[in-house]
């Protein structure tokens, strides 16, 4: 995808994830498998128009810095989440955690050997 990249992803304090992609698409989602596969799909090919499934509410939620600082939400962009993916110790929020341990599974099980050494270089490229 030559795009730029626009997904965000808020982990909130109840064990969910809402996952808003490139300003149109949103979701809440309590399956992290479910919110890593369709945030992989969308990485592949940019494309939202013919899924099921759009909140406007969560598309349109706003939060607050207090809401961030009273640990309600953690916001991660993609950049963001990449670097925490490869981070291997925990975050202390088992929705982040296991959103990471899906993430990691399912682009692992769809990408052939030679795709496998480009995302484990983007992800040691976050390391450094």
């Amino acid at each position: 995808m030559d795009k730029e990249i626009d997904t965000t992803l808020i982990f909130d304090n109840g064990g969910g994830v809402t996952l808003r992609l490139d300003g149109k698409w949103a979701h809440w989602f309590d399956n992290m498998e479910q919110a890593a596969n369709n945030y992989l799909l969308y990485m592949e090919n940019g494309i939202t128009n013919d899924w099921e499934g759009h909140e406007q509410d969560e598309l349109d939620f706003g939060w607050s810095i207090d809401d961030i600082r009273n640990n309600s939400y953690r916001i991660y962009f993609h950049e963001d989440i990449l670097k925490e993916i490869a981070n291997e110790d925990s975050t202390g929020w088992e929705n982040i955690d296991k959103y990471g341990i899906e993430h990691t599974r399912i682009a692992w099980r769809e990408n052939d050997l030679d795709d496998r050494a480009s995302i484990a270089h983007e992800l040691f490229f976050f390391l450094v």
